[in-house]
C-alpha cells in the first residue's frame, strides 16, 4: 500500500443539483440522470456511474468501489455519499441530505438511468409530512 494515498473531497450537497430534482418533482416529469446533473451545472465532467452509500467509512467506500482512497468530509449525520466515477476513478462525491435522491445500495445508475416522478402517499399522516408528494427516483443497475 503506497504511504500518501490520493484523497477524495467529499462536498456538501450541491443547492443546483438539489434544485434541478426538486424542479422535475414539482413538475411531475421525467428525465434522465444524465441531464439533471447536466442542468445543474455543477461541473462533474464525464462520468460513467452513480453510486450512493450509506452510514460510509474509508473501508465501506474503499470496499464497496474497489478504490484504495483517503476521503475526507465524510459525514457523521444522517447523509449518504453520492459518488460520481469515470472508468474506475471517483470525479466527484457529495453528501446527500433529506430528501435522498439516491440509487440502491448495493446498484449503481448512469448518465442514461430514468429519472421517473411518481405520487406518494404515506402510510401514516404526521404534521411532518404532507399528505401526498412527489418523488424522483433513480433507475439503478446492479453492478
Amino acid at each position: 500500500m503506497p504511504l500518501f494515498r490520493e484523497t477524495v473531497h467529499v462536498r456538501e450537497e450541491s443547492p443546483a443539483l438539489q434544485a434541478e430534482f426538486t424542479r422535475l418533482e414539482e413538475e411531475h416529469a421525467t428525465s434522465t440522470l444524465g441531464a439533471l446533473v447536466t442542468d445543474s451545472r455543477i461541473g462533474i465532467g464525464q462520468w460513467d456511474r452513480m453510486y450512493s452509500i450509506a452510514s460510509a467509512s474509508d473501508d465501506i467506500l474503499n470496499s464497496r468501489l474497489g478504490t484504495d482512497l483517503r476521503w475526507s468530509g465524510l459525514p457523521f449525520d444522517d447523509a449518504d455519499v453520492q459518488i460520481f466515477m469515470n472508468k474506475g476513478k471517483v470525479v466527484y462525491a457529495y453528501l446527500d441530505r433529506e430528501p435522498y435522491h439516491d440509487v440502491e445500495n448495493l446498484m449503481f445508475a448512469t448518465p442514461q438511468s430514468v429519472v421517473r416522478t411518481r405520487q406518494i402517499t404515506p402510510a401514516r399522516q404526521d404534521s411532518y409530512q404532507p399528505p401526498d408528494y412527489w418523488r424522483a427516483e433513480i433507475e439503478s443497475f446492479a453492478p
